[in-house]
């Protein structure tokens, strides 16, 4: 069988659409994450919700990615989601950890005695 007869058109386009998405997600992301770096030394109270927006950007993309992947190889495809599920959620704690103790410190730096 040749390597014309195993294209299949429908197929091909039915993944544009899921592409573009992932595409789409990935911007939103980005954006998202450039504005929680950016308001995390201005205003860490709305940075906080920002990275949780963004957090919640990477899972979706995580999934789409899978998705994306599987029909080229499922089982890399799956430690790939695991791997940057586990990475987007250590690192999104860690930088609520610390806006937390930012938050703090600058509220308590406030008060005047």
């Amino acid at each position: 069988m040749s390597a014309a007869a195993d294209f299949d058109p429908i197929a091909e386009a039915s993944k544009r659409p899921r592409a573009r998405l992932t595409g789409a997600v990935y911007m939103l992301y980005f954006l998202t994450a450039v504005l929680a770096a950016f308001l995390e030394s201005r205003a860490p109270v709305p940075s906080i919700a920002v990275n949780l927006v963004a957090t919640a950007f990477y899972v979706a993309l995580t999934v789409l990615f899978y998705d994306l992947f599987k029909p080229v190889s499922m089982r890399l495809s799956l430690l790939a989601a695991i791997v940057a599920s586990s990475d987007a959620l250590f690192w999104r704690w860690a930088s609520f950890i610390s806006s937390r103790r930012t938050a703090r410190s600058s509220s308590s730096g406030s008060i005047a005695c």
